[in-house]
């Protein structure tokens, strides 16, 4: 059956629900027109096959994407799996492996990257949202009660994805200036032995953490003044 044949005006379509939104807008509802024609087809043959044969192939690109072989310990910019990472079966819907970026920055910034806290009991749903937002650049906000380990599982992940990390701790007395930076006055000796003076912007962790693409950790994040809260709304829409 190359199409389906509309109960209500008789055309021939392949999909009765598009048909009815394009062509009896406020007349008939999809749940009418079944509880109405309860034996009537609702797609043709050709359109059911061109879904079956649409599924197919998303479950077989997926199976080629999690066709990963993870790198190594000391490799950067590379890939790896969360199974290989965390020693747990981490999977997708349909069975796949979960690709995961490896940090590929300069080895100068090593001493950021975290100590790893090896937990023995993973939070996995965190995990698996953290690397989401790292892998796509996006901010994320981690919340919950004392203890539960928020800021250890971010520190983890970048650990075991070597990615150096910044963590700055919130109080009502820090300013804008204190995770921007500011204008500094710094004194050189000319060459004929004067003293002189000039201003320098010193930069803050969040700069210094944009410059670099650092992973930036705002701890104790609703104990900040509504000023920092302010700068944080600007760079997370200036980063998107």
């Amino acid at each position: 059956m190359d199409k389906v044949t509309c109960k209500l005006c008789g055309e021939s379509v392949h999909y009765i629900q598009k048909h009815l939104t394009e062509s009896h807008e406020g007349e008939m509802t999809l749940d009418g027109y079944k509880a109405q024609f309860p034996d009537a087809p609702l797609m043709s043959e050709k359109l059911r096959k061109a879904i079956e044969a649409q599924k197919v192939e998303k479950v077989r690109e997926a199976d080629e994407e999690s066709k990963v072989t993870p790198v190594s310990d000391g490799e950067r910019g590379g890939f790896s799996t969360m199974t290989a990472l965390y020693g747990i079966d981490f999977k997708t819907k349909t069975g796949g492996e979960i690709k995961v970026s490896i940090g590929d920055l300069e080895e100068k910034y090593d001493y950021l990257i975290p100590q790893d806290p090896n937990f023995a009991v993973l939070d996995i749903p965190l995990i698996k949202n953290i690397h989401m937002c790292l892998e796509v650049d996006m901010p994320m906000l981690v919340f919950g009660h004392m203890g539960l380990g928020k800021t250890k599982n971010i520190e983890m992940v970048c650990a075991k994805t070597k990615r150096p990390a910044i963590r700055v701790n919130h109080s009502m007395n820090m300013s804008e200036y204190d995770v921007l930076g500011m204008e500094g006055v710094k004194k050189h000796i000319s060459d004929d032995g004067q003293v002189v003076s000039f201003t320098e912007f010193v930069p803050g962790p969040l700069a210094e953490a944009f410059k670099y693409g650092w992973v930036y950790i705002a701890d104790e994040y609703d104990r900040a003044h509504p000023m920092v809260l302010s700068v944080y709304q600007e760079s997370s829409l200036s980063s998107t």
